[in-house]
């Protein structure tokens, strides 16, 4: 459930650093080969055109330095916007691949070898009931010695199995006790929120004025 969970967590925090599906695929791709491609958010690429514009309009015109203003404020709401991102990248973003990478992983593994030792277990018992009902038919001495040894296999597998059921439990409680208690990297995320809407705050403000 929590690795259902995290990765859902994972796909719709990337949608929200970077909601052009397009440039997700290709940061994907990327990210894959290692690299990564800056980009410059729209918002600044706004600004610059709006700083660029008016300054081309020149002093004489009574709208050159409403523009410069407004444009210098978007450039700013781009960089805090990729701010943003970088932040959330790197704090919780990261927190979460690494969950998936570290403690679901390792749950996923002890939980496998948990199935294989079922699996172990139940060949084990049908062998010794295999061996019960041929000593049911012999009678032999035979028969018998085949009956001792494979209750002797059914009494390994099975403590096997019961160990690592608790090696399983374990570790799968761990698993959800790290994701439970994942309060710091939600703060970090809010932190980065928060400091992105205020410096777009004062950018808007300082150009209103």
């Amino acid at each position: 459930m929590r690795q259902a969970w995290t990765q859902s967590l994972i796909a719709l925090v990337e949608s929200v650093i970077q909601p052009n599906i397009a440039n997700r695929v290709e940061d994907m791709v990327l990210k894959g080969l290692d690299r990564k491609k800056e980009r410059t958010p729209v918002e600044e690429q706004f600004g610059d055109s709006l700083v660029r514009i008016g300054k081309e309009m020149g002093q004489s015109s009574p709208n050159a330095s409403a523009m410069i203003k407004c444009g210098q404020a978007q450039a700013l709401l781009g960089k805090a916007f990729r701010t943003m991102q970088e932040g959330i990248e790197c704090s919780y973003l990261e927190w979460l691949r690494n969950f998936l990478k570290s403690s679901v992983r390792v749950a996923s593994q002890e939980r496998d070898n948990l199935d294989n030792l079922r699996l172990d277990l139940d060949r084990a018992k049908t062998l010794l009931k295999r061996a019960k009902d041929d000593a049911a038919k012999k009678q032999g001495e035979d028969s018998n010695a085949n009956v001792m040894a494979c209750e002797q296999q059914v009494s390994e597998a099975q403590t096997l199995f019961d160990r690592q059921c608790e090696a399983t439990k374990r570790v799968l409680e761990k698993c959800i006790s790290d994701f439970d208690a994942h309060k710091e990297a939600l703060q970090k995320l809010l932190n980065a929120q928060r400091e992105y809407h205020q410096s777009c705050l004062d950018a808007v403000d300082q150009a209103m004025r």
